[in-house]
């Protein structure tokens, strides 16, 4: 299928999309559903289909949570069925998913934490249209003062070097690719994992220091190490294979070597980036997750760990890079505002910073991935000047700071002046920024048709579709990784298993992050209770334009899967933007979007 009908989609064509529960009725219009609380009760309509909807009843409100509905967890995203599956046994056996505050098998006597958006219904219920769940909403915040290197856990807040005081965190970490656990508070989950369905991201680290170099637990359990080569062109000495372990100080593990670390108030780059770093007693930390109680040990469970000290890396060949994307969103439909809006701000291990960006979409018959270029740190600074979007910072760790932001203004490209092409100045144009690019426009030659790096003929309709239809995720990889030979950076984890470098896949969702959708304080007061336009997110409209859209061996199905129940707001998202300004220039483009990057591919 190389005419992408989801690209399609994003340019609000005046024609081709049914949306037959749009019509104007006599009813009272849907009002927007916005809950966060405990969840009392959650129960699942059919257990033997995976995408099957269910009920939840949270902060006092029954939701239905419909058919083809996939809920975010802080750094997982399942099907209502999979949370069923994937409950601790205990849970399992009794049908229960251990979330909420009713089930048996939860001993907590609370509930998790869900955030949702919905719609309040003509017919007077609620229908989700995006659900994050989060089984606690702990944080330690603190200073390591006792790390467990045989049982891979560490303390918070105690006296230094005390076994017994501070806070005992645990990383959810069931793959085993930052730590190697065991002993108290395990009770036969993978790696000690409490509830892996609430796991931490092993690809896209979310265990990392402030610049997004990935953290590791030395570990005094014998394993077998790969070894790796020297790099003699880079000055990089080679790592020795065989059996490794630290010692009882957390010294010697070559998986999780000290050489990463000086502790030193700025750090110089680490010593061999193709290994992780280790955690160290004095170390500032922020852990996010849950606490567990299991056979009597009270513990954080963590997804999500930030070790506040900006390491770096060499600049050198052989030596892989890391980053992290702090805050993202990307403006998704109705653009009641008049405007479509991105902003990415992110760190890197190597300076000045270097980064492109692709939005990811699934192909709806194979559930395939396409990337399309969204933005480019390189091609910003060259076409707005150099540290506009690289080297955000003062001084210090600074220039390991990037930020990228988009603001298309639909009024002022109405309006034509030559200073804002396609609504938009340099630093907030995302054609001018794409084409000034060299390795975009070497590898997706005609982008953004008509328009030249120095801004003629860049459209409105060209900025648009650069941002939309809106991502349900984006892939973000630095230069360095780009612009290195093919298999030639090479990361090991804590196990020696092959890690990722150079890259980092941010997933997005409404509750979640990443989804932005019109703020009414800036558009009118009056229409506060004006639902979020879930018509215009392609997942909704077919579940298989989702990450895990389509499971199983039969694979995807020859037709769409929206919601069901769908939470229809009875708004167009095609024509939003210019129903709020009848009479007056602006509005999303129209017509048919003709870009062959775009809508060409060919997979």
């Amino acid at each position: 299928m190389r005419k992408k009908m989801f690209r399609l989609l994003s340019i609000l064509l005046t024609g081709g999309i049914l949306f037959t529960a749009l019509s104007v009725t006599a009813h009272a219009a849907p009002t927007a559903a916005e809950i966060t609380g405990e969840i009392e009760r959650l129960t699942l309509n059919d257990a033997t289909n995976v995408y099957s909807g269910g009920v939840m009843i949270v902060g006092g409100s029954q939701v239905i949570l419909p058919k083809n509905l996939l809920i975010d967890l802080p750094a997982n995203r399942l099907s209502l069925q999979q949370i069923f599956d994937q409950a601790p046994a205990a849970c399992k056996a009794k049908g229960e998913s251990g979330l909420a505050k009713a089930d048996t098998c939860n001993a907590s006597a609370t509930g998790a934490f869900a955030t949702l958006s919905g719609v309040h219904s003509t017919a007077g219920n609620i229908i989700a249209g995006d659900v994050l769940i989060e089984k606690g909403k702990e944080v330690a915040f603190g200073i390591v003062s006792y790390i467990n290197y045989t049982d891979g856990y560490f303390r918070v807040n105690g006296i230094t070097g005390d076994s017994a005081t501070g806070v005992m965190v645990r990383l959810n970490d069931p793959t085993s690719r930052h730590t190697i656990q065991q002993g108290a508070g395990c009770a036969g989950g993978p790696n000690c994992s409490a509830d892996p369905r609430f796991t931490l991201d092993p690809d896209n680290y979310v265990i990392a220091f402030s610049t997004g170099y990935p953290v590791c637990i030395p570990s005094s359990v014998p394993r077998n190490f790969p070894g790796l080569p020297a790099i003699p062109a880079s000055g990089i000495a080679a790592i020795a294979g065989g059996s490794t372990q630290s010692d009882a100080s957390g010294i010697g593990d070559r998986a999780c070597p000290s050489t990463n670390r000086t502790a030193v108030l700025v750090e110089p780059p680490v010593n061999d980036s193709r290994v992780f770093a280790p955690l160290m007693v004095g170390d500032s930390i922020n852990a996010e997750g849950n606490y567990e109680t299991i056979n009597g040990t009270r513990f954080l469970s963590a997804h999500t760990m930030r070790v506040n000290k900006a390491l770096s890396t060499k600049n050198v060949a052989g030596q892989p890079d890391y980053l992290f994307l702090e805050e993202v969103f990307v403006e998704a439909p109705g653009f009641q505002n008049q405007r479509a809006r991105m902003l990415i701000i992110g760190f890197a291990t190597l300076a000045p910073t270097d980064v492109d960006f692709w939005t990811i979409h699934r192909d709806p018959t194979t559930n395939a991935v396409h990337e399309f270029p969204l933005a480019t740190v390189q091609g910003c600074d060259i076409a707005a000047g150099v540290g506009s979007c690289s080297s955000q910072g003062l001084i210090g760790a600074g220039g390991n700071i990037f930020r990228i932001r988009y603001d298309v203004d639909f009024l002022l490209a109405a309006a034509g002046d030559p200073k804002f092409p396609g609504g938009a100045k340099d630093i907030l144009n995302p054609c001018w920024q794409l084409l000034n690019s060299p390795r975009f426009t070497a590898s997706n030659p005609g982008l953004c048709p008509g328009g030249s790096p120095t801004g003629t003929g860049i459209t409105l309709a060209n900025n648009f579709g650069i941002m939309l239809p809106a991502p349900r995720e984006i892939q973000a990889r630095t230069g360095h990784r780009l612009d290195s030979p093919a298999n030639s950076l090479v990361t090991l984890d804590i196990n020696g298993a092959t890690a990722t470098n150079g890259q980092y896949l941010f997933p997005f969702g409404i509750n979640l992050g990443g989804t932005e959708t019109a703020d009414f304080l800036e558009v009118d007061i009056n229409l506060l209770t004006t639902p979020r336009i879930f018509e215009g997110l392609p997942w909704n409209l077919d579940r298989r334009l989702s990450p895990s859209g389509c499971l199983g061996a039969a694979g995807c199905e020859g037709t769409p899967q929206p919601l069901d129940p769908f939470p229809f707001t009875g708004l167009d998202p095609r024509t939003q933007a210019d129903f709020l300004v009848a009479g007056l220039p602006g509005g999303t483009p129209k017509g048919v979007y003709n870009d062959p990057n775009f809508t060409t591919s060919a997979l």
